[in-house]
């Protein structure tokens, strides 16, 4: 269990306070990841972090991880058929956690790279040139993900008060999930208790 985050402000902020938000967000999810923790800011516009929960490979640090072509990339979960997938890889990382092989896999077989996947996960993968997020859970969608996007502004992270946290605004709440989340202990779709962070 690990934590992966992104800001993305496209009308700008200040690196410092990209990176103080990133550091709420650790705060409001470090049980999910206490082993450790990562933040790239890019320049006013964006700052990805991780927390990692050190599970494979964990004498390795590995948490965000960027390749040659200038893609960054953050997984939650496992991927159980690393292994398998790195000997089939025309340039395999050097590093043995299963992290490490997602963006040799995008970069090999682009989008489709996603079915090549065995696990529980939750994949962030961002281009910071392009200013262009992608997001992917495994098919029961295990590892949980969720999003804000609001005018300039677009939030991810493996936890709902992360994002909460860290919003322009103070969140409504949507009483009837609420309810929903009290009564089934589930929310249907893509609902959460808050209308504007959604569930990937």
């Amino acid at each position: 269990m690990c934590g992966i985050h992104e800001i993305i402000r496209s009308n700008g902020a200040s690196p410092a306070q990209l990176k103080k938000d990133i550091g709420t967000m650790f705060n409001q999810s470090k049980h999910r990841g206490p082993d450790q923790s990562d933040v790239v800011v890019f320049g006013n516009r964006a700052a990805l972090g991780m927390n990692r929960l050190s599970i494979v490979a964990p004498h390795e640090r590995s948490t965000i991880q960027r390749s040659a072509t200038g893609n960054y990339a953050v997984l939650n979960g496992e991927i159980v058929n690393h292994p398998e997938l790195r000997r089939g890889l025309k340039n395999p990382p050097s590093q043995q956690s299963d992290s490490a092989v997602i963006l040799p896999l995008f970069e090999q077989y682009g989008q489709g790279y996603i079915r090549e996947l065995a696990g529980m996960f939750a994949i962030g993968v961002y281009n910071p040139s392009e200013e262009r997020v992608q997001l992917w859970r495994d098919p029961l969608g295990v590892k949980p993900l969720y999003y804000h996007q609001s005018g300039d502004e677009f939030i991810f992270s493996s936890e709902i008060k992360a994002i909460a946290a860290v919003m322009s605004h103070e969140p409504e709440i949507d009483f009837a999930a609420l309810d929903q989340g009290l009564r089934y202990r589930f929310h249907p779709g893509r609902s959460s208790v808050f209308p504007e962070i959604q569930r990937w």
